[in-house]
């Protein structure tokens, strides 16, 4: 049974410190992030103090730990820590404190998503980039806590998988150094729109997804789901924010589960429209055309509509991040006036590709074979490449079904036969 960790930020949002809390709810040690806090405090020249506490707290009669973090250092209002002197600080404390190399390519992964979306919004170079919103030293803690915490729990290791719901964010407005401006942040926003991250609006007058939040999910998250995958729930936490919301509990849900036996789950998207009046060579043509831009699939299935008349639906499997490409090349080959998208998510088994050599009177040929497994080793199923059996196929003339036949004897442990 695969290992998940999935986070639930549609009931308040995410924030970097709302991430910690949950993850110490659900067991990570206090200790990592006080040896985190001392290093900050020695290494980062800036700091002069950095005291955590961690106590629980009530949202909305939900309990939920809360992390405070007492900063005091000496960066002035006119006198922001650059960008490029950030990343240095982070890599200082995390040498000194012997963070993996692994976990330290997380850390340095969502710093650098969250600079790049400062720069982008703000217009600037990074060499030049000094940002009051980055806040400095809380930042390093934030992104290396986390990843400090995932690795202390053991959502580091192979077979392990992070799943994250749709981020809820709020409206209103939001006042920054320069100005007054609508919720969601605009850092916020743009890593929403790099990552494809599902988000869903709360009428809430607050900020609820901070920019440390989001590029922090963004980084450790394998899957963002609409939904709950079926599972076996183990632990629930909560971490709370800092605000207190009126009738709505400030907090970030986390829960470790177990999947129902396969190695691994993947993000796909879906996407469906109905035809009428459309020749099949059209849509066959329209088929051909998705599968060579990228479709994973793609399948036409006989219907009956209003006043028993007859259409089809195209259903259309893809990677996320295809969408609109593929709906575009739909409308333009059918002329269907609207395509449906749905984002889900799929149980996928490992798939590795290997080439056999097979002898056929006298000649020797490569053909690939894919082996498909389970986590725990169980072969779920072997099938030889079609293309290389039709390509062997037309050589020869043996026939197809008997040469594809032939070869799963052979790899099933069988001789090979002319």
């Amino acid at each position: 049974m695969g290992r998940l960790l999935i986070f639930d930020p549609r009931i308040a949002g995410v924030s970097g410190d709302m991430i910690l809390g949950a993850l110490l709810d659900i067991g990570g040690s206090e200790r990592v992030l006080a040896k985190l806090a001392e290093a900050i405090e020695r290494e980062v020249d800036h700091v002069d103090e950095l005291k955590i506490e961690v106590r629980d707290v009530w949202k909305c009669g939900i309990k939920a730990k809360k992390l405070e973090v007492n900063l005091k250092q000496h960066l002035d209002h006119h006198h922001h820590e650059s960008a490029v002197d950030l990343r240095e600080d982070m890599l200082r404390v995390a040498e000194s404190i012997k963070i993996g190399e692994e976990t330290l390519n997380k850390a340095l992964k969502a710093l650098d998503l969250l600079i790049d979306a400062e720069c982008s919004v703000h217009g600037v170079e990074r060499e030049k980039a000094h940002f009051h919103e980055l806040a400095s030293a809380d930042t390093i803690f934030d992104i290396l806590g986390t990843m400090m915490l995932l690795e202390d729990l053991g959502f580091a290791e192979t077979g392990s998988k992070i799943v994250s719901l749709p981020v809820a964010v709020g409206v209103g407005e939001i006042r920054m150094e320069h100005g007054v401006i609508p919720a969601p942040a605009p850092a916020t926003l743009e890593i929403i729109s790099l990552k494809n991250i599902p988000f869903l609006l709360k009428n809430v007058n607050a900020e609820l997804a901070t920019p440390t939040g989001v590029a922090l999910l963004a980084s450790i998250v394998d899957v963002f789901a609409d939904n709950l995958p079926v599972v076996s729930v183990e632990k629930v936490g909560y971490g709370a924010g800092c605000k207190d919301i009126k009738r709505i509990p400030n907090v970030l849900r986390v829960f470790t589960a177990r999947t129902l036996g396969t190695s691994m789950i993947e993000p796909i998207v879906v996407l469906e429209t109905n035809v009428d009046d459309t020749p099949g060579e059209v849509i066959g043509h329209a088929v051909d055309k998705l599968l060579m831009e990228g479709a994973l699939d793609v399948q036409v299935l006989f219907s009956l509509g209003k006043k028993n008349r007859p259409f089809h639906i195209i259903q259309v499997l893809a990677k996320p991040g295809m969408e609109e490409k593929l709906a575009k090349i739909l409308m333009r080959e059918t002329g269907t006036l609207g395509v449906r998208v749905h984002e889900i998510y799929r149980y996928v088994a490992d798939r590795v590709e290997k080439p056999i050599d097979i002898e056929i009177r006298g000649k020797k040929y490569e053909l690939r074979i894919k082996e498909s497994k389970l986590e725990t080793g169980e072969i779920v199923n072997v099938k030889p490449e079609y293309d290389d059996l039709k390509k062997i196929s037309e050589e020869t003339g043996v026939p197809l079904s008997r040469l594809r036949a032939s070869v799963l004897r052979k790899v099933l442990g069988g001789e090979f036969g002319n």
